[in-house]
């Protein structure tokens, strides 16, 4: 059966459609993809201008330490930005010269506080005060330490602050786990064998009201260690 020519015709011009539409497709996306390649280039040949940083407020938890207490040094910061987890907007480094002359480098970490209540069984929180950055460190030695620190913005250095404390005596702490012939010791010599179990998660509700009553009873029991699982899924 031979088809008509009207038929023929017909699909003559829906192949014509089909290739029209193709090439207009065509032009469309290469029209795109070299939009695409000038905005990549301008935006290469013209890098985004660091952020006006500077120091507004550095306070030091305690001026005079004993050795192995935690010191935190709080910062606020004067300048707009808009992603403070963008360490290439903003990041603080700081460099702990110890009074033997060795130099510790470390970064400051963005910081929230936060208030915990408890509403109906449930675990509730509240952001306490504006945000912060945060520097801790802990003495090792007694004497004099200076801090330097140091705000960057797209890796450029946009203002620098420097204070010291002096680290006397020693707290009860004894100090910093090392590892010895295999074996787990602490800084003043004494042996670490830890007792404790896993406990990853805390419940749906009570959260980390949990963990309260659960170091609670296993000091209780002479364990001094845990296994936490920091994921967010839970500690969040």
């Amino acid at each position: 059966m031979q088809p008509n020519k009207n038929t023929e015709e017909k699909m003559w011009v829906y192949y014509l459609i089909l290739v029209v539409l193709i090439a207009a497709l065509l032009l469309i996306l290469r029209q795109l993809y070299i939009e695409q390649l000038l905005y990549l280039k301008e935006t290469l040949k013209e890098p985004m201008e660091p952020a006006k940083l500077s120091f507004a407020e550095v306070q030091l938890s305690n001026e005079n330490p004993k050795v192995y207490e935690l010191v935190e040094v709080n910062i606020r910061l004067d300048g707009n930005i808009s992603d403070p987890f963008d360490e290439n907007e903003a990041s603080i480094n700081s460099e702990v010269v110890l009074p033997d002359g060795r130099k510790w480098n470390i970064q400051a970490f963005f910081y929230q506080d936060y208030e915990r209540s408890l509403a109906n069984d449930m675990e509730v929180l509240l952001p306490s005060g504006k945000p912060y950055w945060k520097l801790r460190f802990t003495p090792i030695l007694e004497g004099e330490y200076s801090v330097n620190l140091y705000v960057y913005s797209r890796g450029r250095p946009m203002d620098s602050y420097e204070l010291s404390l002096g680290a006397s005596g020693y707290s009860h702490d004894a100090g910093f786990v090392r590892l010895k012939d295999n074996y787990l010791v602490r800084d003043n010599g004494s042996d670490l064998f830890l007792i404790g179990q896993n406990v990853c998660w805390y419940g749906p509700s009570r959260k980390t009201y949990d963990y309260d009553i659960w170091f609670e009873k296993m000091a209780e029991n002479g364990m001094n260690y845990a296994r936490i699982w920091m994921v967010l899924g839970r500690l969040q």
